[in-house]
This record gives structure tokens, C-alpha cells and sequence, in this order.
């Protein structure tokens, strides 16, 4: 990409060239995604390619492999979602909860940029909330 800044008095700049890149969807089947134990899949228009895989058992995990320099964990959120333990390669990066009065999907839940583009690893763990254990993997957006 390129950018021209034009201040108020009509002057522009020199344009200021930026490093390419793109975006890729990975969708709750992707083989790139490793699931630790069993999840449920469903099918609905509402989760992105129309599927989505959830749990609600405490411990079972979703850790992507992916190359690029950002990450983005897409889900539903509502009043039967619970919260996850976010790793981004190996460290904890918080637990985040889905849990809300109101059901919406395609919502971005935790994302994690990288210092470099390379090789990294990021893992959504069930923390089995009581009440309303249920975490969703809709998909992951990758920025390289």
C-alpha cells in the first residue's frame, strides 16, 4: 500500500510506500486447527462457511499453526458461553469470556500481533465456566 498525507493548505507529500499483506480466514475445520478432545460441529448461516465447532468440557483445547505476524480467534457470544484461557506460543495471554445477555456471532474474542511474521501458535482453552460452560471456534483470522 501506498500514502499520500495532504495537509490543510492543499501541500502533499512525497508517497510513502508500506509492506504487503494479506489476510486468510481459517475456518473450525481447517487441519490446520488441532482440537483436544471431543467437539461438537454445527451447522448454522450465522458462524462463518456456515459451521462452527463447541464445548463446554473444562481442559479441551483448540491450538491453530499458523505462519503470519497477527491473529484473531472469532466466535459467538451469549448467555450460554462461558470463558477460555488464550496461549499465543506457549505464554498466556488471558482469560477471556463470551459470555453475554444477548447472542451475537462472528465476534472477534481475543487477537495477538506478533513482534515478527513467522511460525506461531495460538490456543483457546475451555475453562468450563458453571452455569454456562459453552466455548465456540467459529474461526481464526491471520494476518501475513
Amino acid at each position: 500500500f501506498r500514502v499520500t498525507v495532504t495537509d490543510g493548505a492543499g501541500n502533499a507529500s512525497a508517497p510513502v510506500a508500506g509492506a504487503a499483506f494479506g489476510a486468510a480466514l481459517v475456518s473450525d475445520g481447517s487441519g490446520s486447527i488441532a482440537y483436544r478432545g471431543t467437539w461438537t460441529k454445527g451447522r448454522s448461516s450465522v458462524y462463518l462457511g456456515g459451521r462452527v465447532r463447541y464445548t463446554g468440557v473444562a481442559g479441551r483445547r483448540a491450538t491453530l499453526a499458523f505462519s503470519g505476524l497477527a491473529v484473531a480467534w472469532v466466535a459467538s457470544v451469549g448467555p450460554t458461553r462461558g470463558r477460555a484461557r488464550v496461549s499465543a506460543d506457549g505464554a498466556v495471554q488471558g482469560d477471556y469470556g463470551t459470555n453475554a445477555a444477548t447472542t451475537r456471532h462472528r465476534q472477534v474474542i481475543a487477537a495477538r500481533t506478533f513482534a515478527t511474521a513467522g511460525r506461531h501458535t495460538f490456543r483457546v482453552e475451555v475453562l468450563g465456566s458453571r452455569g454456562h460452560p459453552r466455548i465456540d471456534v467459529d474461526g481464526f483470522v491471520i494476518l501475513r
